[in-house]
């Protein structure tokens, strides 16, 4: 976004249209997380991510990309987080019940955590060795991969 804009506050806004809707839905989402099927729920808002994520590759690849579309995902984006989120960290205990609470939820940190310094590592050399818009094109194909394969 920086190279797009050469603004740091339009970074800032950036940043603040995906956490926003985290602070704002969190505790409405718990409420309504603990009436439904949370396989469901996760199913839906991983279905979602994968959505804005082709929107995003679409949208970069055709060079059609503007801020305010990347704001529109990145609004997006936080609100599925804010219902992603906690359903996935009770859904912790559906998996592996009370006994083995505490390997499971050390076993869901773990695997987050991966993903958040594998995930971007990866982003990076193939931003460096191909385009930003095959970067995105091959993510969308691994997440797509991952929520065939885990639902």
């Amino acid at each position: 976004m920086y190279q797009m804009t050469k603004s740091a506050l339009l970074v800032g806004i950036l940043s603040a249209c995906q956490f926003a809707p985290i602070l704002a839905l969190t505790l409405v989402a718990g409420t309504l997380i603990d009436r439904y099927p949370k396989r469901r729920i996760l199913m839906l808002t991983q279905a979602g991510f994968l959505v804005l994520g082709v929107i995003m590759t679409v949208i970069v690849l055709t060079g059609i990309v503007q801020y305010w579309m990347v704001l529109l995902i990145a609004l997006g984006y936080g609100c599925l987080q804010s219902f992603d989120t906690p359903t996935r960290q009770s859904f912790v205990v559906e998996l592996v019940g009370h006994k083995d609470l505490m390997n499971g939820i050390s076993l869901n940190s773990t695997i987050f955590n991966l993903a958040k310094i594998a995930g971007p590592s990866l982003a990076g050399l193939l931003m460096v060795k191909f385009s930003v818009g095959i970067c995105f094109l091959s993510m969308q194909f691994l997440i797509w991969l991952c929520y065939w394969v885990c639902f």
